[in-house]
C-alpha cells in the first residue's frame, strides 16, 4: 500500500488537494467525500479517515479530497452544487487510473449528499453515511438502478434513521442500514459504519 498526494482539476478549472491510496489489483476504487466545509469538514475528518483505512485494508484503492475552498484547494464553497464538480473530478481520476475496476462514490454527512447528487456514468455504486436527507430535494441517484447503501444513525440530529428509512423506501436498488447507538457524528460507531461500507464495496466489486 502506498499513498500519493496529488492535485485534481475540475471541469471548471478548480484545483483540489487530494490523496490516493493505491493497492495492487483493487477490489474497487472508492472516493470518500468529507462533511460540511463551513463547519470544519475536510478530508482529515475522523469518519472519512476511518472509512479510508478500513477500505484500504480490505483491498480497495481510496481517494480522499478537500472540496473547493477547503485548505489549499482552489475556489470557494459552492453550497453542495459546485462540489459535484469536485466529486466528478475524483470519479474521472479513478476511472483513468483503474479503467476496469468498479468505482464507488461515498460520502459522510454533507459529502453524502454531494455523492448522491453526482451522476457520472463511471460510478458503479453510491454509499451515503449519515445523510441529512431533509435538507434538500431527492437526489438524482434515487431514480438510478445502480446500487446504493444508506447508513443512518438512529439518533441523528439532522435526519434520524426512522426518517431516513421512510425517505429511501422508494429509491431504486437501495440498501438501508441503521446504527442503533449513534448520532450524526458517529462517535463510537465509525468502525460499524466502515464494516458495513466494506461489505457493500466487496459486493459491488464481485458483480
Amino acid at each position: 500500500m502506498s499513498a500519493e498526494t496529488l492535485r485534481l482539476i475540475t471541469d471548471d478549472g478548480v484545483e483540489l488537494d487530494a490523496e490516493l491510496d493505491t493497492v495492487e489489483r483493487p477490489i474497487s476504487a472508492v472516493a470518500v467525500l468529507h462533511p460540511h466545509p463551513l463547519y470544519g469538514g475536510d478530508r482529515h475528518n475522523s469518519v472519512v479517515q476511518g472509512l479510508r483505512r478500513a477500505m484500504v485494508e480490505a483491498g480497495a484503492a481510496v481517494l480522499t479530497l478537500d472540496f473547493r475552498g477547503v485548505g489549499t484547494s482552489g475556489g470557494s464553497h459552492g453550497a453542495g452544487v459546485e462540489e459535484r464538480r469536485d466529486a466528478g473530478a475524483a470519479v474521472a481520476l479513478l476511472a483513468e487510473r483503474y479503467p476496469s475496476t468498479p468505482i464507488v462514490l461515498a460520502g459522510y454527512s454533507f459529502g453524502s449528499l454531494v455523492a448522491l447528487g453526482t451522476i457520472a456514468e463511471q460510478v458503479s455504486a453510491w454509499v451515503a453515511i449519515a445523510p441529512p436527507l431533509g435538507m434538500g430535494s431527492t437526489p438524482e441517484s434515487a431514480y438510478d438502478d445502480r446500487p446504493k447503501l444508506v447508513i443512518s444513525a438512529r439518533h441523528d440530529q439532522f435526519c434520524p434513521a426512522a426518517e431516513a428509512a421512510a425517505q429511501v423506501a422508494t429509491w431504486r436498488s437501495c440498501e438501508f442500514a441503521e446504527l442503533i447507538t449513534a448520532d450524526h457524528f458517529l462517535a463510537g460507531s465509525v468502525a460499524a459504519a466502515a464494516e458495513l461500507t466494506v461489505a457493500f464495496v466487496r459486493r459491488v466489486g464481485a458483480r
